[in-house]
């Protein structure tokens, strides 16, 4: 299976640029069973790091359907090459808590009106070999 080629459609230089290093960043958490983000060499700060993902995905110009084409259409590929007879696709949700953060302006009441933050969805393709 070839590498996966991350670079987004539709947008200018720079903000390519910033869409791999987000990407280089995930591909490399600061330990193997760590979640989330690790710093690249050269970025002061993981809070650096995080205030320059929050600026990207603020960006009228970035839309998450360009940001999604390349890993379905990756996805698309890998159950022609990797699958048998089908691939399965796991989805989980999450319930990303932040009571205390009034600050957080775009935060949005969960489960019951006391439970305030943000839900993250995520999907993992499973291939039938495996």
């Amino acid at each position: 299976m070839r590498a996966f080629d991350y670079t987004p459609p539709k947008l200018d230089p720079r903000l390519q640029s910033r869409y791999q290093q987000l990407v280089q960043q995930h591909l490399h958490p600061a330990q193997k069973v760590a979640a989330g983000m690790k710093c690249l060499p050269g970025v002061s700060s993981t809070f650096a790091s995080t205030q320059a993902a929050w600026r990207f995905y603020q960006n009228p110009a970035v839309l998450l359907p360009d940001l999604a084409k390349p890993l379905l259409e990756h996805g698309r590929e890998a159950i022609q090459k990797e699958c048998h007879r089908f691939g399965l696709v796991m989805h989980d949700w999450s319930a990303l808590s932040y009571l205390n953060h009034q600050s957080k302006k775009d935060r949005r009441k969960l489960q019951h009106r006391l439970h305030w933050g943000y839900e993250l969805q995520s999907s993992l393709l499973v291939s039938d070999r495996d």
